[in-house]
């Protein structure tokens, strides 16, 4: 399928006139991210914490909940907190966790299996923690759909806390408070935190409380910004958008990652060979983020817990290790997953049907979500993957933006023992008496309806097109300010036209990847890197070629040296 390349709309000359300080790179940038106004323009390109992130209490049930907290403290009465099994989830608790340990022992953490027992707080998990008999059940990263469950918790007297950022329920849980920022009359003004958010604002919320109203705080001031680590890991590895609040909490975390106190991401980080003060973002989402989350996906997500609040260096040590291995399997088992799964939907795809499903009885559902979102970038269409656990089928999807997940789910929620997500994310529980096959009619009718062709047709969005004698140090050094790049923060994408190859090269262990150089009229020459090109491209490009490549600026460092370099993204023959 031929790529197309959508160019952003160029900066009208009265923005670029506004601007006369910035370059002009600079300002096609900010246009085409919706960045117009000074103040918009300076919080992007030099956040401030003191100014960039909200009072925690502007949460409409901020107060009671934090009263709620240290009452629990002071009156020494058993706490829950109860989390979920992704990197998002485990790193929320290891937080709220972490801080609270500081003020009582009588707390406790309960993390549910992700096969066995499944998303949430749920009929299979109550017994677990009524089982602790806490009096302070506190959730993150979940909550928000378990009315019943809640109920249950209240009638038996223990409070309920629910800090989540999901999809909003048509019903409510009868919690004491319920921090979500995605709830439609939230008063909070950033709306797409990660749940690490939110536990991070309920610590700042126990913060500015335990400031004024407790006699014997005696933390140094800002001591909180510790904890921006964690933030900075999950809000990368749970895919929310990096603008606003956000960014800003990316950008400092990873300067506090950078120089971790955390013995277990010292650990981790070290076996991965990443070097202290040199971890981006990329890191976050590649390399830290998926280790976490594989813990939870080959055995149980406690292990990376165990990791994160590691307080011996044997501990850390031995947590690192075994993580790394559970990351090594799964990268094993869902290759060998997608492998299977792109054969099976061969006939759908050659059909053109706007929405893909897979079924395996005999998948470990803990990789599903991985599988579907490598489909996604496959297919460039709504992917549903699913499998057996504990007798019952469990799924997992992925999707593009104009096709939202969550609210379709809404839609056949009869279908469903439990279900949740987001836009582009969601898992689901099937009824027993619900066929496969009747849930990918449910769902493939609502796709043809919303999905036009042009929605799944491939496209790259492409920032600006530029001469290749513009890449230099001076425009990466302009990219830089642009960082941290994730989730609606991609990094810049530009097109230069009418190149000159002067050598391609195999390269990679198994020669999948394409070594490039090329050259302009003006005699600048520029290696790029082009990975997973060579099954397509080896045999098309020779010496003398003029191509049209789409790419983003990197740099490749090795032996103490660094060389700018292209990473390609797409590559046209030039028709000139």
């Amino acid at each position: 399928m031929d790529t197309k390349w959508l160019y952003k709309d160029l900066a009208p000359q009265n923005f670029v006139e506004q601007f006369p300080e910035y370059h002009p790179i600079v300002l096609q940038l900010l246009y085409s991210r919706g960045l117009k106004t000074a103040d918009d323009i300076e919080q992007f390109l030099t956040p401030d914490y003191t100014t960039d992130v909200h009072n925690p209490f502007l949460f409409r049930d901020m107060h009671k909940a934090v009263k709620r907290i240290w009452k629990a403290v002071d009156n020494n009465e058993r706490i829950v907190i109860y989390g979920d099994y992704d990197a998002d989830g485990v790193c929320s608790t290891a937080l709220l966790m972490d801080f609270l340990k500081k003020f009582t022992n009588n707390i406790v953490t309960v993390l549910p299996h992700r096969s066995k027992e499944g998303y949430g707080l749920n009929p299979k998990t109550l017994p677990k923690v009524q089982a602790e008999n806490p009096n302070l059940v506190i959730t993150l990263d979940c909550g928000s759909t378990s009315v019943e469950e809640v109920a249950e918790l209240k009638k038996d007297g223990i409070d309920t806390i629910i800090g989540d950022h999901h999809h909003e329920p048509e019903v409510h849980p009868d919690a004491l408070a319920i921090i979500n920022c995605s709830f439609k009359d939230e008063t909070y003004p950033t709306k797409n935190l990660a749940a690490v958010g939110i536990a991070y604002k309920i610590v700042q919320g126990l913060v500015d409380y335990g400031k004024e109203h407790r006699s014997n705080w005696d933390f140094p001031l800002g001591f909180e910004k510790w904890y921006l680590d964690l933030v900075a890991i999950a809000t990368v590895a749970d895919c929310v958008p990096l603008y606003g609040e956000n960014r800003t909490f990316v950008k400092f975390g990873l300067q506090v990652l950078n120089k971790t106190r955390r013995l277990g991401l010292q650990s981790l980080i070290k076996k991965t060979g990443i070097e202290l003060g040199h971890i981006t973002e990329r890191h976050l989402g590649f390399v830290i983020g998926p280790r976490i989350n594989a813990a939870g996906r080959i055995k149980h997500s406690f292990d990376a817990f165990e990791l994160l609040i590691a307080s011996t260096p044997e501990e850390a040590e031995m947590r690192a290790e075994q993580i790394n291995n559970d990351n090594s399997e799964r990268q094993k088992i869902t290759e060998q997953y997608f492998k299977e799964a792109k054969i099976a939907l061969a006939e759908a795809v050659e059909r053109g049907d706007a929405m893909l499903f897979f079924y395996n009885p005999n998948w470990n559902i803990g990789l599903a979500g991985l599988v579907a979102g490598k489909l996604l970038t496959l297919y460039k269409r709504p992917i549903i993957v699913m499998s057996d656990a504990d007798g019952v089928v469990k799924g997992s999807g992925r999707s593009i933006h104009t096709f939202d997940l969550a609210s379709n789910l809404d839609k056949m929620s009869e279908l469903f023992t439990a279900y949740g997500g987001h836009v582009q994310a969601c898992g689901f529980t099937l009824k027993s008496d619900v066929s496969v096959e009747t849930l990918q009619k449910r769902f493939l009718a609502l796709a043809e309806e919303q999905i036009g062709d042009n929605q799944i047709s491939e496209s790259l969005n492409v920032d600006m097109e530029i001469p290749l004698s513009e890449v230099n140090w001076d425009l990466y050094e302009i990219l830089e300010k642009f960082a941290p790049f994730g989730q609606d923060a991609p990094k810049p994408v530009f097109v230069s036209k009418n190149v000159l190859v002067q050598a391609v090269d195999l390269v990679g262990a198994n020669q999948k990847h394409l070594r490039i150089t090329v050259s302009d009229d003006n005699g600048m020459s520029r290696k790029t890197i082009a990975f997973g090109f060579a099954e397509h491209w080896a045999d098309e490009l020779k010496y003398g070629d003029f191509i049209d490549i789409a790419y983003d600026v990197d740099v490749n460092e090795w032996n103490g040296s660094r060389e700018l370099q292209l990473k390609l993204i797409d590559i046209k023959k030039s028709t000139k």
